[in-house]
């Protein structure tokens, strides 16, 4: 059988987004892990595709999308059921100068391996606060 981490790894890997979960603890627990780090029961993958996000904060750095167009990508920290996730966000210009990004709703769009690196890109459920 698998541990919770190769689980992990390779749903990531087909761009599967899933968390260990304790149904006894009733939370996510990060790292992922076999064991819950709080009662040491056994944990399952839950997949949280679907789960919303709050951004926590947003990185002045932009890089430039492969669209080569007026939309910027943003380096966002997510939270995710106290899982703390730093992925991407593309926002065009316009947007993002009219509105505080913070707080605002997101769910991971893609997820995936890109040079061995785990990465996240988010997409917006709301409308900007």
């Amino acid at each position: 059988m698998k541990n919770n981490y190769i689980n992990f790894i390779e749903n990531i890997q087909r761009g599967n987004f899933v968390l260990p979960y304790c149904k006894k603890c009733k939370k996510n627990i990060w790292p992922p892990s076999d064991n819950c780090r709080l009662c040491l029961g056994t944990l399952s993958l839950e997949d949280c595709n679907n789960k919303n996000g709050k951004i926590l904060e947003i990185f002045v750095s932009k890089m430039m999308n492969n669209n080569n167009n007026n939309d910027n990508t943003l380096m966002i920290l997510v939270d995710i059921n106290e899982i703390i996730l730093l992925g991407s966000l593309s926002v065009d210009q316009e947007k993002q100068a009219k509105a505080s990004l913070k707080g605002n709703l997101v769910r991971i769009k893609k997820c995936g391996f890109i040079d061995n690196k785990i990465f996240y890109e988010f997409q917006f459920l709301n409308k900007f606060n």
